[in-house]
């Protein structure tokens, strides 16, 4: 198959960045883009950490409430991944033993049931997970 790119021109085709900057940010993003896309035609999709979407899964009620569509695919890393960066360069730097990064940043020991999670405040939307969802998603995306 042919590598293919996503031809990206703003305003909608693209919200967002990638980095840190907003833990728990992105579910809201994707219901605020999905409630101005409503009636498009057009179905956002984001791709969120799980921590991102832990933070913020009350925006899914919101989308459930208006009836929006939206696609989310979860990479899920059951930890607060972009903290543990953190936390490990702050150990270096400051003569700590690094292997406390995930104190506090992990998500499992009860791992996270984010699909129990979403269908508590989704009840008239679809929730699956998995990797047909993501092939499906992409194959439409690039036509």
């Amino acid at each position: 198959m042919a590598r293919q790119r996503l031809s990206l021109s703003p305003p909608l085709d693209y919200l967002g960045y990638d980095g840190g900057a907003g833990i728990g940010s992105g579910p809201g993003m994707v219901v605020g883009a999905a409630l101005a896309l409503k009636g498009s035609g057009r179905v956002p999709l984001a791709i969120l950490g799980d921590g991102d979407l832990i933070m913020g899964i009350n925006a899914l009620w919101t989308a459930a409430h208006h009836d929006v569509p939206l696609l989310i695919v979860v990479a899920n890393n059951r930890a607060y991944y972009n903290d543990i960066v953190h936390q490990e360069t702050a150990a270096r730097e400051r003569d700590r033993p690094v292997e406390n990064k995930w104190v506090g940043q992990r998500l499992d020991q009860p791992l996270v049931d984010i699909a129990a999670m979403a269908r508590a405040l989704t009840t008239s939307m679809t929730v699956g997970l998995g990797f047909l969802i993501l092939v499906v998603a992409l194959q439409a995306m690039l036509g």
